[in-house]
């Protein structure tokens, strides 16, 4: 196998593997809250500087399944725990938290929170945007060739990322890398696709081989040029029942957050879009 074709295949692999979507966004998930401790490091290298629109909301780990090649990192969540579970420590109340790390033991929906205590306990929670700030960028190891960078400040996580016109590469701890065999040349032109879909524009005056840079001019709007196609996020797994009907609001018994439920046993009944009352189906409550 040629080497054009070998790249062709890493690239759509790199594409792949950063599969978080929109609807992401319109989704509650269920699962079980844990404590593993405060740390300062983590999967996502969300390290200081700090962008401060983090202050106030809990560092947590997300289950290996929604880390999603660091998809997720920096994505800021709403937890909402009711104190159901085992363990010295209940989970209550609604709080704000941001993806800071992976938990590779933790199943679909579960989280690790960054913070002393004991215990699993039931929770829901949603992708929320973040506040936003000022956005900047955190290098490592980069040098004139060799560009690794990590957007910070944004709403969403960073789902496509271009220096000069040439799009980077995610790595696993949540950097973008982009080469150039010629050189970068700065001032340069960032480009970079949210979650979400906004184009933001930004001018770098220069790099550094390790730390912040905070850009010099700042954009919103359509890009440029268009980055490789992005995956479809992978369908979840095909649930044993279906809501019935399962074009009309669930109706039925109150389950224990509060909504009226159509599936048996501990299911419940969600959307599978954006739209009320379509593509509704059936999911394990726990």
């Amino acid at each position: 196998m040629n080497s054009p074709v070998i790249l062709a295949l890493a690239l759509l692999l790199a594409v792949v593997a950063n599969a978080m979507s929109p609807n992401d966004y319109y989704r509650v998930f269920h699962g079980e809250g844990t404590y593993y401790g405060y740390t300062t490091r983590g999967n996502c290298a969300i390290r200081s500087p700090m962008p401060s629109m983090y202050n106030g909301m809990l560092p947590v780990a997300i289950n290996n399944a929604q880390y999603e090649n660091s998809a997720s990192c920096g994505a800021c969540l709403q937890v909402t725990g009711y104190g159901q579970g085992s363990g010295a420590n209940p989970i209550r109340g609604t709080f704000k938290a941001y993806v800071h790390d992976r938990c590779p033991e933790c199943k679909y929906g579960d989280i690790d929170l960054s913070k002393g205590g004991d215990g699993r306990w039931r929770v829901h929670w949603k992708f929320i945007p973040c506040p936003g700030e000022f956005v900047f960028f955190l290098f490592e190891g980069s040098n004139r060739y060799y560009l690794k960078l990590q957007p910070r400040g944004l709403k969403t996580p960073v789902s496509a990322l271009s220096v000069g016109g040439q799009w980077g590469t995610k790595t696993q701890d949540n950097f973008y890398i982009v080469q150039n065999g010629g050189g970068f040349r700065f001032p340069i032109t960032v480009q970079m696709r949210t979650v979400l879909n906004e184009w933001i524009t930004v001018q770098l005056a220069y790099s550094r081989p390790d730390g912040a840079v905070f850009p010099v001019g700042y954009t919103t709007g359509r890009a440029r040029s268009q980055p490789p196609p992005r995956a479809q996020a992978a369908a979840p797994k095909p649930a044993t029942q279906k809501c019935v009907p399962d074009w009309k609001p669930c109706t039925g018994p109150k389950n224990w957050w509060g909504t009226s439920n159509c599936c048996s046993g501990n299911y419940r009944c969600v959307k599978a879009g954006q739209a009320n009352f379509v593509g509704r189906r059936c999911e394990p409550a726990f």
